[in-house]
């Protein structure tokens, strides 16, 4: 059997990050089955002229992936076909559908793949500038309160995906729940034109005047620090 699942890495923001072996993977799948909104993904194909049959996920901003998808797929593989695995952005399965195609090859003994590249957790926590090597993940824009809440007695860093919607009411609630020494970085539009890095202790961020800049448009990453020592803000 020659078929087989390649799980791709989408650019988080800036379309020149697309890596030279997910451009081969989109040249040689027989489908790709996406997450949506789909905009990236088409950018790509027609800047390279890639025609591909593409499979809309049904289940989106969610970690459970439709099970008739996931039938398809096998089909597909079984079938000798090579199918594309991505995001709308970034790395599929760790915050959007995409481990249960995984775990269905595991259980059924198909080929896959996991291709590296951009991810916006492992973005986030390099531009914070911590130090510590463990970091806690939410995967999940819908609903961060429980999570936090949840972890909050834990010394580790925190990345979680914000809606603007909700950005005042996790940082509010940060506050109020959090050690004043512990450190927030708000990361907006990465790697893209516009990117902004706001960084503030728990007590002072909602006074940060850059909070302003942020509007309903803009993609945040928002990182909690472990109880650290050095302070990194500007002296002026």
């Amino acid at each position: 059997m020659s078929g087989k699942l390649v799980v791709g890495s989408m650019p988080i923001g800036n379309m020149d990050d697309v890596t030279v072996r997910m451009l081969k993977a989109f040249r040689d799948c027989d489908i790709i089955f996406s997450d949506v909104p789909t905009d990236y993904l088409e950018k790509i194909l027609n800047l390279n002229n890639f025609k591909k049959e593409i499979e809309k996920l049904k289940s989106t901003n969610s970690q459970f992936a439709d099970l008739d998808q996931v039938e398809y797929m096998i089909s597909l593989i079984k079938n000798n076909k090579t199918v594309l695995l991505v995001s709308s952005e970034g790395q599929i399965g760790i915050a959007d559908p995409g481990c249960q195609f995984i775990q269905a090859c595991v259980k059924n003994n198909l080929n896959y793949t996991v291709l590296p590249g951009p991810s916006v957790f492992s973005n986030s926590y390099a531009a914070s500038g911590y130090v510590e090597g463990d970091f806690l993940v939410c995967s999940s824009m819908n609903n961060p309160i429980p999570f936090l809440e949840q972890n909050k007695k834990l010394n580790l860093p925190m990345i979680l995906l914000v809606w603007f919607k909700d950005m005042l009411d996790v940082l509010n609630f940060i506050k109020e729940n959090y050690d004043n020494d512990r450190y927030i970085t708000i990361c907006v539009n990465m790697t893209m034109k516009d990117e902004l890095f706001i960084y503030d202790t728990v007590k002072e961020i909602l006074n940060n005047k850059k909070i302003n800049n942020i509007n309903e448009s803009s993609k945040i990453s928002l990182i909690i620090s472990g109880k650290i020592e050095v302070d990194f803000r500007p002296t002026n």
